[in-house]
């Protein structure tokens, strides 16, 4: 069917107007003529298969969580798959899961030794300054109580929004 030239100038006004394509804008109103409603696409939430998380996982995964929040991903599943028999999930599965639904992140932790900073182990190492500050050796003080900190992973899981301290 051949347009005529006031209706094709009608669509390319329009089309200029919403700044889309024309061809697209003939398309749309070529349905539009022939079903007399808006062209759109329904949208339908294709979610994949129901999750197997239910509320007593998810309090489970976080009683883990606070206690240990240094876990792999395998030692969520292992325990996860100890305390409920039945359940089984994956790796990408479960990390999808804790970012998404329970917004729980991977951040940069800071450490905080108790060691180093409990209030014996600062006075020992004010007296120990006090003691060799007027002699004439020249040397480093290593405190060990720092070294355990720097052999530990490098990120904690923690909830969105929020800083990650984990003490040793």
């Amino acid at each position: 069917m051949l347009e005529s030239p006031q209706e094709r100038g009608i669509v390319a006004k329009f089309a200029k107007d919403l700044n889309i394509n024309y061809c697209t804008a003939l398309i749309w109103w070529k349905y539009y003529e022939g079903a007399e409603e808006v062209a759109y696409k329904k949208f339908e939430e294709n979610n994949g298969p129901k999750s197997s998380f239910t509320t007593e996982h998810n309090e489970y995964i976080k009683e883990q969580l606070d206690n240990g929040p240094q876990l792999y991903s395998d030692d969520i599943i292992n325990s996860l798959t100890k305390r409920f028999e039945v359940f089984t999930i994956s790796k990408p599965q479960l990390n999808n899961h804790l970012r998404n639904i329970m917004l729980i992140t991977v951040k940069k932790p800071m450490f905080e030794p108790e060691i180093r900073n409990s209030v014996g182990n600062l006075q020992t190492i004010f007296e120990w300054f006090m003691e060799w500050k007027d002699s004439d050796l020249d040397f480093i003080f290593i405190g060990e109580a720092g070294f355990h900190t720097n052999m530990r992973n490098n990120w904690a899981r923690s909830k969105s929004g929020s800083d990650q301290s984990v003490i040793q």
